[in-house]
């Protein structure tokens, strides 16, 4: 941050038969010398040029440098007394508009009205003592934050923020203070960035601070609640707030702790807020965990207990379809938790954590449709395989709530298709509980088939992995009421190509399955089709699963298929095939599988 310096010489400097020097200055005399009527204005700045430049000034400057600043800005402090009757808790800001006369005597002594301030930020900073300004002091400060000079600004800026306004008398006064400072960074959003980049985050940073105290003071008095929620100033604080650390976290990539922690104690006390005006609380919840969730939950695991204390009631649930950020950020949420067991099984039991899973897949955006940001839903979509994965987990080890939640999913699946529902149902499979597999039965196959070929790409997909998890794990469904339908298996093979080889190995693997325990006849445009993927497709696992499909369907119990199969493969040639590959390669498991299938073919 560079403020305009007096220019005055670093060596030494002689004026009235005194001696001025950064190194040998008597430090003792700094007192006698501000406030002496002998003292010239340039003496003045380039004492406190050298106090600035101490690295250990005497603390008992900070009360004289306070009246220093009263004595040398007379009319910018009078403003106070220019207000009829003030009454400090109903101040607007429009009070502490300053007169154009003010404003140019500030300007014409701003190096001396910065030196001033910086002299007592510097004090502050090195010896942490509370920093008190009177309220007429405060409202002069407040005014200069108007004044149309960028260095008066921030160097009022700085001093307001090292102020310690829980000591200040009239606690409701920090209405107007805060009513002030929106409109201050509203109209010159630049100080924003000349703070973020020029310091860190000060403990004491505005308005951070001033909200904590104001829900700190809520137990002993919820007027002021009440009083900030019929205006919104609370609602623009938060807002604020969430600018200027969100900015700070964009330009230094990291949230200091003690800003988290402060954080931390704001989310406890929402709930005060919540007896209020709820619907305000939607408001803040979703735009504070939707700024900040991704930056400092990810870095601080004691936001976890915090936003835990929130109770999430029916109508808070709707945050989730206020803002697409909040889903995100929530669902971020679930991934840090993921990464503690202990964490996850806390979360959920204390949450309607099931209802609120569902609540996300419900937003209408998981194939693009309403998000024009495609960023944001590849975000999504990501984070949304992890908590899903995370939830699996958790189904897996404890049969209470996964249950429910399963259940919960498979409702919803058999409305409409759901590529993260399909994933945690596939995923479920693995589960050793008995239990689960058999709630999953309890999903009518059909729908996942239907599925399988949808136009969303990811659905069909997850559908193929169902059904290749269905046949591999679940033994004991019974899939001919499909498998021996005509329609189905030219379904699988209306679905064949090679330009989506993740699902084509999928119909592979089902097709293979179905082969082993139906009665499939290839005729000749499958086999065609068959034998162009098998010579296309650069891919031994794709070549090794169409050669057990071949054994397969000349090796079942039904004699007369199995026959009509070899006679057909024989006839298309897939001996000469086999026999060429087999030579080529030297993938040893596929030729172990080809000599077998052409043993199988009497070849």
């Amino acid at each position: 941050m560079e403020f305009i310096e007096p220019n005055i010489a670093n060596n030494s400097h002689i004026k009235n038969g005194k001696t001025w020097n950064k190194f040998g200055y008597n430090r003792q005399d700094y007192s006698n010398l501000l406030l002496s009527k002998n003292t010239t204005n340039y003496e003045i700045c380039m004492i406190l040029k050298l106090i600035i430049q101490d690295s250990n000034p005497p603390k008992d400057l900070l009360p004289l440098l306070l009246k220093l600043l009263s004595l040398k800005f007379k009319p910018l402090w009078s403003i106070s007394n220019n207000i009829k009757n003030v009454n400090f808790d109903e101040l607007n800001p429009q009070d502490v508009q300053l007169p154009l006369a003010i404003e140019k005597f500030v300007i014409a002594n701003k190096k001396m009205f910065v030196y001033i301030t910086l002299s007592i930020v510097h004090i502050h900073k090195l010896n942490k003592i509370d920093l008190i300004l009177p309220n007429q002091l405060l409202i002069g400060a407040l005014s200069t934050l108007r004044i149309n000079d960028y260095t008066v600004k921030m160097a009022s800026l700085e001093l307001l923020m090292r102020c310690n306004f829980r000591k200040i008398q009239v606690r409701l006064f920090l209405i107007p203070v805060i009513l002030n400072l929106i409109e201050v960074f509203n109209d010159d959003p630049m100080m924003f960035d000349q703070i973020i980049k020029s310091y860190s985050l000060p403990d004491y940073i505005n308005p951070l601070y001033l909200l904590e105290i104001i829900i700190e003071q809520s137990d002993e008095n919820i007027s002021v609640i009440k009083e900030l929620t019929i205006n919104d100033t609370i609602e623009k604080l938060f807002s604020m707030t969430c600018e200027i650390v969100e900015k700070y976290y964009n330009y230094h990539y990291q949230i200091p702790f003690s800003v988290a922690n402060r954080l931390s104690s704001l989310f406890r006390t929402c709930s005060l807020v919540c007896s209020i005006n709820n619907q305000l609380t939607i408001k803040i919840t979703s735009s504070w965990i939707g700024k900040f969730c991704c930056h400092v939950i990810s870095q601080h695991y004691n936001m976890l207990s915090a936003i835990g204390k929130i109770k999430l009631s029916d109508e808070t649930k709707e945050i989730y379809k206020i803002s697409q950020n909040i889903t995100i950020a929530s669902l971020s949420l679930v991934k840090v938790i993921s990464r503690e067991s202990d964490l996850l099984r806390t979360f959920i039991r204390e949450h309607p954590f099931a209802q609120l899973f569902i609540k996300f897949l419900e937003i209408e955006d998981i194939s693009g449709n309403e998000i024009e940001n495609k960023n944001d839903l590849k975000i999504r979509q990501q984070i949304l395989q992890i908590c899903a994965n995370s939830i699996i987990e958790f189904i897996i080890e404890d049969e209470s709530p996964g249950i429910n939640l399963l259940e919960l999913i498979l409702n919803k699946l058999k409305e409409k298709p759901d590529a993260i529902s399909l994933l945690i149902v596939k995923n479920a499979m693995h589960a050793p509980s008995n239990h689960l597999k058999n709630i999953i039965k309890n999903l009518p196959i059909k729908i996942i088939f239907d599925y399988c070929s949808v136009g969303d790409l990811e659905i069909q997909r997850q559908a193929v992995e169902v059904l290749r998890n269905l046949i591999a794990t679940c033994e004991s469904y019974n899939f001919n009421e499909y498998t021996n339908d005509v329609s189905f298996i030219n379904w699988i093979f209306n679905e064949l190509n090679y330009e989506n080889i993740g699902k084509l190995k999928s119909l592979l693997y089902l097709l293979l399955h179905l082969s082993n325990d139906c009665i499939i006849i290839f005729d000749n445009d499958q086999l065609l089709l068959l034998e162009n993927i098998f010579i296309e497709c650069d891919d031994w696992e794709i070549r090794r699963t169409l050669t057990l499909i071949m054994t397969s369907v000349i090796s079942t119990t039904d004699s007369k298929s199995s026959e009509q199969n070899r006679i057909n493969l024989i006839s298309r040639g897939w001996g000469e095939l086999l026999n060429y590959w087999c030579d080529l390669s030297d993938d040893v498991d596929f030729q172990e599988k080809a000599r077998f299938t052409l043993f199988k073919l009497k070849i």
